[in-house]
């Protein structure tokens, strides 16, 4: 499925990409503290919070293109946990006409950050800082370059 601007996506992401939207809209854009609607949800859960992480995984090579290629030269583990939780490795791209990619589980690689999947979907799309979420363990000046740039739409 080719979804404009954005790249392609296996089929069954495409209800991925609702989950992700009206997670990230509406707990972090509409919803107080971040925005203007004083409503109370529930906190969410992995059924809410993992369909969204696995679209922005999925996008995250393709969104920003050649400018996140650019700057990972090594494998970085991102350490998602709690509710909708997962591990992946970020692989530097192979060529200069490939992409990075995100394989699932933990390399061996030294450079880690750690936050929880909730979190991640916010300071993921710049909605809130990296800083204020996220560990990191191993080279922070790599770690750092990545999740200054990452921004997934």
């Amino acid at each position: 499925m080719v979804v404009p601007g954005l790249g392609t996506y296996p089929r069954h992401l495409l209800a991925n990409t609702m989950a992700f939207n009206v997670l990230c809209h509406l707990r972090y854009d509409l919803l107080a503290p971040g925005g203007p609607l004083p409503f109370e949800l529930p906190p969410p859960d992995d059924a809410l919070i993992a369909p969204a992480v696995e679209f922005m995984l999925a996008g995250l090579p393709q969104m920003q293109g050649h400018e996140l290629d650019a700057i990972v030269a090594e494998p970085l583990v991102l350490d998602l946990t709690g509710p909708g939780g997962t591990t992946v490795t970020v692989l530097p791209a192979q060529g200069p006409h490939e992409h990075l990619r995100v394989v699932p589980g933990d390399t061996d690689a030294t450079t880690r950050v750690r936050s929880t999947a909730g979190n991640f979907v916010s300071w993921g799309t710049t909605r809130t800082p990296w800083r204020e979420s996220c560990e990191i363990t191993g080279d922070p000046a790599a770690a750092e370059q990545f999740l200054a740039r990452l921004d997934i739409v």
